[in-house]
This record gives C-alpha cells, sequence and structure tokens, in this order.
C-alpha cells in the first residue's frame, strides 16, 4: 500500500526522488474475483472520449504506483489519507485502490494534480473506470450524503471552502456521488456559481452510481468558454458507447474563466466523504477502485 500523509501536490522538481513508500511487488493485493491467469483487456481501454477519437495518454499502474509516475512533479496533498493500494485486476492489470477511514470526510480518501500529456488545452476528454465496494457490511460502501470524484482543472485548481479567485486563478470540474448513488459534478466555476461556499452542483441525478461489482465507466469532456463568455461546454457519458449515443448529461453555457491564461492544464485525481462535517463521514472504513485513466483530444 503505498501511504503518504506529506508533500504538496505538484511540489517536487521534475525527476526528484518520490518522498512517497512505493509499494513492492509482493504487495499488489488481487482484487476480489480476478484470475492472474486471465490476461487483460488493455491498455488501450477506449477506442475514444466523448467527441475525441485521439488517444494522447494513458495512465498506465505498475506495481510500484506513485503519482510521480504519471507527472515527475506531482505528490499526494498533505491533507488527505492516501492510503492507495494497487490492485491486480483481470479486466485492466492493475487498478488504484483508494481506502475511506471510518468517520473520515475530506481529511480522508486521497488527492494529488497531475500535469499529464495533452495538456494544457482547452478542450479535451479525460476517460476512467470505477468501482466502489459492495454495500455489504463490513467495509460496505455507504452512500451517506455524499463525495468526491477526480475530474479535471486548470490554474490553482480551485476547491475547499469559499475559494479564492475562481475563474481568475483557477477552475475545477470533478464529479461526485450524492445521497442513494446519484452521480453529478462539482465545478467551482465562474458561472454557474455555487451558492453554498463550495462547488456548484451540476446535473444533480442526471446518472446512478451501484456499488458491487460493476465497473463505471465515466467520460468528462470540456471545452472551456471564450474569457468571460457563457459558452463552455461540458458533455458526461455515463456506461454508455460515446461514438454511438448522446451525452448522458450536458451543459453549454458555463463560465469557466474570466482570462486567457487559464487551461485545462492538469488531471484533478481527489476522492473522499464530504463536506466537511460529520454527517457527510463513513460509517464504515470502505473502499473504490479506479482504472484506465486516458486522456483524448
Amino acid at each position: 500500500m503505498v501511504d503518504a500523509t506529506s508533500g504538496a501536490s505538484g511540489g517536487a522538481r521534475p525527476g526528484s526522488e518520490a518522498s512517497v513508500d512505493a509499494a513492492p511487488d509482493s504487495l499488489v493485493s488481487q482484487a476480489d474475483g480476478a484470475d492472474a491467469s486471465v490476461p487483460p483487456d488493455g491498455p488501450p481501454f477506449s477506442t475514444g472520449c466523448g467527441t475525441k477519437i485521439d488517444r494522447v495518454w494513458t495512465g498506465l499502474v505498475g506495481p510500484t504506483w506513485s503519482p510521480k509516475d504519471w507527472d515527475p512533479r506531482s505528490d499526494f496533498s498533505p491533507t488527505k489519507e492516501n492510503r492507495v493500494e494497487v490492485i491486480a485486476d483481470r479486466r485492466f492489470g492493475n487498478a488504484l485502490r483508494v481506502q475511506y477511514s471510518k468517520g473520515t470526510v475530506d481529511n480522508g480518501g486521497t488527492e494529488f494534480r497531475a500535469r499529464v500529456p495533452g495538456l494544457p488545452t482547452d478542450t479535451v476528454c479525460l476517460s476512467f473506470f470505477l468501482r466502489f465496494a459492495p454495500a455489504e457490511a463490513p467495509g460496505g460502501f455507504q452512500w451517506v450524503k455524499g463525495g468526491v470524484l477526480p475530474g479535471l482543472c486548470g490554474g490553482d485548481c480551485s476547491s475547499g471552502s469559499n475559494a479564492a479567485g475562481v475563474g481568475d486563478t483557477g477552475w475545477s470540474l470533478r464529479f461526485s456521488w450524492r445521497a442513494g448513488g446519484d452521480g453529478k459534478e462539482d465545478g467551482y466555476l465562474g458561472s454557474p456559481a455555487s451558492t453554498n461556499g463550495f462547488g456548484a452542483e451540476i446535473g444533480p441525478g442526471a446518472w446512478n452510481f451501484h456499488t458491487g461489482t460493476v465497473w463505471h465507466h465515466l467520460e468528462e469532456e470540456v471545452t472551456l468558454n471564450t474569457p468571460q463568455q457563457p459558452d463552455g461546454i461540458v458533455r458526461v457519458w455515463y456506461d454508455t458507447d460515446a461514438q454511438t449515443t448522446a451525452p448522458t448529461f450536458e451543459i453549454s453555457n458555463i463560465v469557466y474563466r474570466n482570462v486567457g491564461t487559464l487551461l485545462i492544464d492538469q488531471l484533478f485525481f481527489s476522492t473522499f466523504f464530504g463536506g466537511h462535517t460529520a454527517d457527510w463521514a463513513t460509517p464504515e472504513s470502505t473502499y473504490a477502485d479506479f482504472a484506465a485513466f486516458e486522456i483524448f483530444k
């Protein structure tokens, strides 16, 4: 298990020594139901993402993975638990299992940002797969009031309570879940703006997550707006073929940025329960699995 509690995101120099303890090969766990004798499907894992078909990056996960494998300058956020384990998976070869400790909210889970190939840009599509732990106790995944999942961002990647400079120095758009497994996006944007001091809720209930053995496929296609103009776009495809079906959700009047220097420049791997108050906390120590991160242009 990679268990890192120090080092700000993006704080290390390219090529510097990782400040996380890499798990040796013998500590790669076998995923539930995986059969090591069956070869994995990929990579590549997808033929396209949204309306994009040019794959420019695949986030490979080796047995000693750390965020620096995706971006030498990247590191885990010191504000999260960062209990991340590499697991073997029949479909994807390896996947990342993020542990959420009992009672944690936005101090649990994990977070890092990575400047991956294909970024910066003003239009891109992120594709990845997600699997929540089965709901059955012990260690079952309970939706509680909700939580955060990975997405894209730019600049200082605005997030948290009453974030300053949204649209001027940063923006972010991450997937999330709410009570009952309802899916949506959390946006720190110029418009739609937050009404509660945190991210704006975009498309709440447009799809529904499930716990258990199913891998969900998420695709987030972002096109930035003309600075200060409400013409930015996000399209989401959930568990469907984006090449042959309409988006699960789409909105085309977003203000991501007020200045042209803000771009899509980072993958925002961020996941935790919360909210930040105890009523959002996971009642059990549980996990979610992540795999096959790809960028298309």
